[in-house]
């Protein structure tokens, strides 16, 4: 999987009959798909029983519910990992390791630089 595409939740929910023949022309391709500004609700189960994501991506100093001690079962039903954004700082950092979450993103890790 060289690629991975994110699609807005918004998006998603707005044109689901688009969308979806989209993320599954990208899957066929094998590209992988994130679904960006997730949301651990009702409509974000309810899409991923019917869209096929790999990750969902998570504002980590948002809302709770963005770290819902449902996410990781969430994650397992569904087969789906989470990524956490806006770590920017150790504490945050902390919290989103003791949910289970592998992949994390934001100015804690590193800042954003040009491309060499």
């Amino acid at each position: 999987h060289l690629f991975c595409f994110e699609v807005q939740t918004s998006s998603v929910l707005d044109q689901q009959g688009n969308t979806q023949d989209f993320i599954a022309a990208l899957r066929q391709l094998g590209c992988r798909v994130t679904l960006d500004n997730a949301t651990i609700d009702r409509t974000v189960m309810n899409l991923l029983s019917k869209v096929p994501i790999d990750y969902l991506k998570i504002n980590a100093t948002a809302k709770p519910e963005g770290l819902s001690s449902q996410l990781p079962a969430l994650m397992q039903q569904y087969s789906v990992q989470a990524i956490a954004k806006g770590i920017d700082s150790l504490a945050i950092l902390e919290t989103v390791k003791k949910k289970g979450i592998r992949h994390v993103q934001g100015y804690q890790i590193e800042r954003p630089r040009p491309m060499s």
